[in-house]
């Protein structure tokens, strides 16, 4: 009897097996069945607890995903991940799955794509983040054969539910090579998470409290590019792209206008590495700010619009395929900030009986102050003008 996870596998396979257009453009060449049957894959158990079914869920995940890579021709890196839960002292070793398509000329800048894995306890994940997985994995299997000018990593995260605790060891790993003077650098990251959930009804989309000064969209019928300001430099380009890659089929809305990082935009995988001063992007259809299935039971494969799902996976096809030729990113174009205007000078007031005139302290025939050393003559024993 086949297992959930071998079946799946299997499935898997046979997808990826199937011939992709080689006259077709790199967005192209997104499978929208072949992105729903890895979704369909994926356990909808996936995390550290609470039940053994949800730890081999997790574990089950990681393999199907590395198998994949393998079979697509890639040599997956399983980054070692500790945890451990609450209470608990020993950790157990979850997996980081990394794998990348190696630059031509530039080999040493790097555009990270990172998806987490995992899932909360209670929810099968499929738009959270099911969808940001399975359009990883369609990705790399896109641009195995594309040559970019710089390397292309995608890193499949696990554990981001848990406190973002995956893309942290990562990126703490990273850190720690970079300074050993490794000379590769990270010119961008984008986190995929949830690419799967749209309406067209009015007022179906929400925002947090952003420092923004633009009119929000309220239809949730985009794909959110989110970002700082001063990362437009890499954002812009991207967003460009995708819009461009998308086409007509979806909405691709660029939210990268922040001045500063607030905490609703920290919550996924990306956050590790904007700390770190790397240009970072969240790709996501907003989560809870539209979706009443976030988090919960009903986060099922039913909910997932294929379309815009296969649409959101071409435009970020066609952005990374953009920044990882791109010969150089230009500083953002920031608006220059106001300066300090000086304070107006105080205009004198006119001489009233309760305002008499002050004398000009800088006249040469101002009165000096008394000298109490010289006070001079006593009134009516010096020289008096007649009055």
């Amino acid at each position: 009897m086949l297992t959930h996870t071998t079946a799946a596998l299997l499935v898997s396979i046979a997808s990826l097996l199937a011939p992709a257009d080689p006259d077709a453009a790199l967005h192209e060449r997104v499978d929208s069945r072949r992105l729903m049957d890895t979704l369909q894959a994926l356990p909808t158990k996936r995390s550290p607890g609470p039940t053994a079914e949800h730890i081999e869920g997790l574990r089950a995940t990681e393999t199907l995903i590395a198998e994949r890579l393998r079979t697509l021709g890639y040599e997956p890196v399983l980054h070692e991940v500790p945890y451990a839960l609450p209470g608990r002292r020993e950790p157990a070793v979850y997996h980081n799955v990394i794998a990348e398509v190696r630059g031509t000329t530039k080999p040493a800048e790097v555009i990270l794509v990172g998806a987490h894995l995992d899932a909360v306890p209670l929810a099968p994940g499929a738009d959270d983040n099911g969808t940001g997985a399975a359009g990883l994995l369609e990705l790399a299997h896109i641009f195995k054969d594309h040559k970019p000018e710089r390397t292309i990593r995608f890193a499949f995260f696990t554990l981001e539910e848990a406190g973002l605790v995956g893309s942290t060891k990562y990126a703490a790993d990273l850190r720690d090579r970079l300074l050993g003077g490794d000379g590769e650098r990270i010119v961008g990251m984008l986190s995929l998470d949830m690419l799967g959930y749209y309406s067209d009804d009015p007022g179906s989309q929400t925002w947090p409290p952003l420092p923004v000064r633009i009119p929000l969209p309220t239809t949730a019928n985009f794909l959110a590019v989110g970002g700082l300001l001063k990362h437009q430099g890499f954002s812009r380009p991207l967003i460009t792209a995708m819009q461009q890659g998308a086409g007509d089929a979806l909405v691709i809305f660029a939210g990268d206008l922040l001045p500063l990082p607030v905490p609703d935009f920290l919550r996924s995988d990306h956050a590790p590495f904007l700390q770190m001063g790397i240009p970072s992007v969240l790709v996501s259809d907003t989560a809870n700010f539209r979706s009443s299935h976030y988090h919960r039971p009903t986060d099922t494969i039913e909910t997932i619009d294929p379309v815009r799902f296969a649409a959101a996976v071409r435009a970020l096809a066609a952005g990374i395929a953009h920044v990882a030729d791109l010969p150089a990113f230009d500083p953002p174009a920031l608006p220059e900030p106001e300066q300090p205007r000086p304070a107006p000078k105080p205009r004198p007031r006119p001489a009233s009986p309760n305002n008499p005139p002050q004398p000009d302290p800088h006249s040469p025939v101002a009165p000096r102050p008394a000298d109490p050393a010289n006070p001079g003559p006593a009134p009516g024993q010096g020289p008096e003008r007649p009055r």
